[in-house]
């Protein structure tokens, strides 16, 4: 069996979500001292209660998630051993990189951390938002899509499943426009038009933090979002770290590609099942998450 663990992205965040944690309270409370560390400030008090709502502001989102994906990770991997290759989904990557040792915890932590505060920044300069469209003929769908305007595909998730990002009122227009034309429309729980140029000054931002890390050879290859081809060089997977910010997530090719090398067995590690769920199980294909196994008693 050719297995692949999957990173979770932003909107899979939910208050409570450190319960899924509740028979591993030593690794969990270690990984979460030390990010509190980091961050500053109590981000498990902010998964656990969700004061003020801040866990769904970008600058907690992100961290929260890395953590929560990075604790099921280590849990995972010592009952069930390293896979044969990595992706992770935008933000997830970044966990990607931690898992892969092409960067430390504590160095994926500081970046998301920059990140997180420079994607939010962008969207205060930028308002934006992100809305899921699903559609069983994508080619008809893009024919409409195309007459849209100041719209980008964010993320490419399935064969009938694409996300749009861009400025609020051109989100709006959009989503009135596509439930005209009888076209599901569901809005995310993201607080930015992510992968899109709206993110640019963030991108920007970043450089100089990432050119100052030293990126490793990943011990696995990692298929990235912006090319869906697994690497393993840390240059490489630096170069495409810098430019995903801007560009569109091609999360149905990472998964096809896998498919093609001979992957049949997908696991999910993060809050929800959510990137599991987007693959469609046969007979030698199988796909499972971290919250399905390990669902508290």
């Amino acid at each position: 069996m050719n297995k692949a663990y999957l990173f979770s992205g932003q909107g899979s965040q939910y208050k409570g979500m450190d319960k899924l944690f509740k028979s591993y309270p030593r690794i969990s409370n270690l990984f979460f001292e030390t990010s509190n560390e980091i961050l500053k400030y109590d981000i498990k008090k902010i998964i656990s209660t969700n004061p003020d709502n801040l866990l769904n502001s970008t600058k907690h989102t992100q961290p929260a998630i890395f953590i929560i994906s990075s604790i099921a990770y280590n849990i995972h991997v010592q009952k069930e051993g390293l896979p044969n290759c990595f992706a992770g989904h935008s933000l997830g990557e970044i966990t990607a990189l931690y898992a892969s040792k092409v960067i430390s915890y504590k160095e994926a932590l500081r970046f998301i951390k920059i990140r997180s505060e420079s994607m939010n920044n962008a969207n205060i300069k930028n308002p934006g938002k992100m809305i899921a469209v699903l559609h069983k003929n994508m080619d008809e769908l893009h024919s409409i899509l195309n007459t849209l305007s100041n719209l980008s595909v964010a993320n490419y998730n399935s064969k009938n499943q694409i996300i749009l990002s861009g400025k609020e009122i051109d989100i709006d227009n959009a989503v009135s426009y596509l439930k005209k034309h009888k076209i599901h429309v569901v809005p995310l729980n993201i607080s930015g038009a992510f992968h899109s140029p709206l993110m640019k000054s963030a991108s920007e931002a970043l450089l100089e933090t990432i050119n100052n890390l030293n990126f490793n050879d990943a011990i696995l290859p990692i298929y990235q979002n912006v090319n869906a081809t697994p690497n393993t060089k840390g240059e490489v997977i630096k170069l495409n770290i810098i430019n995903q910010i801007t560009s569109p997530v091609k999360w149905d090719s990472i998964i096809s590609n896998m498919i093609k090398d001979g992957v049949n067995s997908f696991f999910e590690l993060g809050p929800k099942s959510i990137l599991s769920k987007l693959i469609k199980p046969s007979k030698n294909i199988t796909s499972s998450s971290f919250e399905k196994k390990y669902e508290p008693i």
